[in-house]
């Protein structure tokens, strides 16, 4: 696995947010980098927020590719319950079909 798509969601405010990471394994304790994101886990405690994989990516042109589609598909980008709405994505390319491989959770 190259890294992986993952959303947080929050159980005070019921935002969400679409993040990718580039690792081996899913980690749940890693809830991304958004500076929004982040002010709201130091508010309200990381207890209040929940990270799950949604897809597991082998390359970095399906990690780019699939992070936009997850972006687009949920308008996390328009949404205001989307922490997202700050985040500038780049265009990228269709990858070709890639190998599925077994997710390791941590």
């Amino acid at each position: 696995m190259y890294g992986y798509i993952f959303i947080v969601a929050n159980s005070v405010n019921d935002k969400k947010y679409v993040g990718k990471y580039a690792s081996v394994k899913f980690n749940k304790k890693y809830l991304g980098d958004n500076p929004t994101l982040l002010a709201d886990v130091e508010k309200y405690g990381a207890d209040k927020f929940t990270a799950k994989m949604v897809r597991a990516c082998e390359t970095e042109a399906e990690f780019d590719y699939m992070y936009n589609q997850f972006l687009a598909e949920l308008k996390a980008l328009e949404d205001d319950s989307f922490y997202n709405r700050e985040t500038a994505v780049e265009s990228v390319e269709k990858p070709k079909k890639s190998r599925k491989k077994k997710v390791i959770e941590e």
